[in-house]
């Protein structure tokens, strides 16, 4: 089984999503993904 946590955090500036799975790190900045695994 995964675990798998998500932060969503919304501001005028600046949107910043957090996707944390058992595989690895999905960070999303405004409209640039980032992966780590």
């Amino acid at each position: 089984m995964l675990n798998v946590q998500a932060a969503d955090f919304k501001k005028p500036e600046f949107t910043l999503e957090l996707a944390i799975t058992g595989v690895g790190v999905d960070v999303r900045l405004n409209d640039i993904s980032i992966e780590y695994e």
